[in-house]
C-alpha cells in the first residue's frame, strides 16, 4: 500500500473551541492562520471569509471545516487534509451553496517535497497540493444546474444567436458559460497537425420563460450539425453543456504545481 504523508503532523497553530476562522479566539495563538501556517483543525470551524490562506489543513477525527453558505468565500491552501474521521463541508443537499454566492477552493501554487533531507514532508508519490480525503467525509453541494447536458433540438448553425432545446432546463443563468461540442466527421486532411478545433463556449445572454430557448451573448463562429445516415436523414441532434458553477476548486497557476482531488479509502 501506499503511503499518504501527514502534511498536518507538525502544526504550527490549532483549533482551540468551535469557532468561526476570522476570529482570533478560535485559534490557540490567539490570532488568524496566515499563509505559512500549518493548521490544524480539532473542533468545527466555520470558514467565514475571502482572506483565509495556508500552507497545510488539516482536519482531525470528529472535527469540521465547515464553509459557510450565506456570504462569498475563497481559501487558498498548498495542502487540504481531510484524516480519518473529519469532515470537510461546502454546502449540504439540504442547505446548498446559492447562486447568488460563490465558494472558492484555490491550491496554491507550492512545490513538491521530493527530496528526503528531514526537512518539510517528503512526498514522493506526490500527493500533495490538493484536497485529499483519507477516510474522511467530503460535502459539496452549490447551486443547482438541471440538466447540466441536455440535447438539441435543432441544429445550431454558424450566425445563430439562438439555442431550441429538447427539454426544459433551470438554473441556467445569464452570464453562464455553454460548451457546444465540435461534430464534424473529420476527413484526413482535417486530422493530425490540421486539426483546427469547432467546439465552442458561447456565454448564456438569456434563457426563454420556457426554459427551452437560449439566447446567445454573441453569434456562434461554427455549425454544429447532428448525425446522419446514409441517405442523408437526420439520426440525432447534438448536445450542448452547462459549464459555470458557483462553487470551484481549481489551481492557483495551472502552469505551476497543478491541484488535484483525491478521495480515497473508504472516505
Amino acid at each position: 500500500h501506499d503511503t499518504i504523508p501527514n502534511y498536518a503532523k507538525t502544526h504550527t497553530i490549532q483549533s482551540a473551541k468551535d469557532g468561526t476562522w476570522s476570529d482570533p479566539s478560535t485559534w490557540n495563538l490567539n490570532r488568524v492562520p496566515n499563509a505559512s501556517d500549518i493548521v490544524a483543525i480539532s473542533h468545527t470551524v466555520t470558514y467565514d471569509t475571502t482572506a483565509g490562506i495556508a500552507e497545510v489543513i488539516g482536519i482531525d477525527a470528529n472535527a469540521t471545516l465547515r464553509f459557510r453558505t450565506d456570504v462569498t468565500t475563497r481559501l487558498q491552501v498548498g495542502t487540504l487534509l481531510v484524516m480519518p474521521g473529519g469532515t470537510l463541508e461546502l454546502g449540504t443537499e439540504a442547505n446548498p451553496l446559492p447562486a447568488a454566492l460563490t465558494a472558492e477552493l484555490i491550491i496554491r501554487n507550492r512545490p513538491l517535497d521530493l527530496t528526503n533531507d528531514g526537512v518539510g514532508v517528503y512526498d514522493p508519490k506526490q500527493y500533495g497540493t490538493g484536497l485529499l480525503a483519507v477516510d474522511g467525509t467530503v460535502r459539496m453541494h452549490g447551486a443547482v444546474k438541471s440538466p447540466t447536458i441536455v440535447r438539441l433540438a435543432r441544429e445550431p448553425r454558424a450566425g445563430d444567436t439562438t439555442l431550441l432545446l429538447e427539454q426544459t432546463v433551470s438554473g441556467w443563468q445569464s452570464g453562464d458559460r455553454l460548451i457546444l461540442p465540435d461534430t464534424r466527421h473529420l476527413k484526413g486532411g482535417e486530422v493530425g497537425s490540421n486539426f483546427v478545433p469547432q467546439w465552442e463556449e458561447p456565454v448564456l445572454q438569456s434563457v426563454s420563460p420556457d426554459g427551452r430557448t437560449l439566447t446567445l451573448a454573441s453569434a456562434l463562429r461554427f455549425d454544429h450539425l447532428g448525425a446522419r445516415d446514409g441517405d442523408g436523414v437526420l439520426d440525432f441532434l447534438p448536445h450542448v453543456g452547462h459549464l459555470t458553477r458557483n462553487l470551484l476548486i481549481r489551481s492557483e497557476n495551472p502552469g505551476g504545481t497543478r491541484g488535484h482531488i483525491l478521495v480515497t479509502h473508504r472516505s
